[in-house]
């Protein structure tokens, strides 16, 4: 094994992101408009939205489950609570723009309630815990 070896595969791990990435671009780009729309349509959502949101990496979302594991929250308490909000609070925290916030303050200060004032699905996140306090599981 040689010494540049280990070097190389931030550069390959990146370069795969970055295809990725542009396939699902190019793919959403090239899509008759309709078509788009009415894909877009069938997830709630404009066919600009979806576009965005393809464009974004595949772990866009990743914090928002970190904080409902952090709250004892699940994905299926948030399905049973309310039906369509996990897609909603997933497309939210993909689109968020305080994700390097968000990472640092649930690494190192996870308990600390500072994250409801930036986070935009602070109040959706607490409604739900509530609401499971209320209608718990039988």
């Amino acid at each position: 094994m040689s010494v540049s070896e280990p070097k190389s595969a931030p550069a390959i791990s990146c370069f795969s992101k970055l295809r990725a990435w542009w396939r699902r671009r190019s793919e959403l780009g090239s899509m008759d408009r309709c078509e788009l729309e009415r894909i877009a349509c069938e997830l709630g959502m404009a066919g600009s939205e979806l576009k965005e949101l393809a464009e974004r990496d595949s772990h866009a979302a990743d914090q928002l489950h970190e904080r409902m594991r952090l709250l004892g929250i699940t994905t299926a308490d948030v399905k049973r609570i309310a039906d369509g909000l996990m897609r909603d609070i997933e497309r939210t925290c993909a689109r968020c723009d305080q994700k390097g916030r968000c990472k640092k303050d649930v690494a190192t200060r996870p308990q600390d309630q500072w994250w409801g004032g930036y986070c935009p699905n602070a109040s959706a996140l607490t409604s739900v815990k509530c609401a499971l306090r209320h209608y718990p599981v039988q």
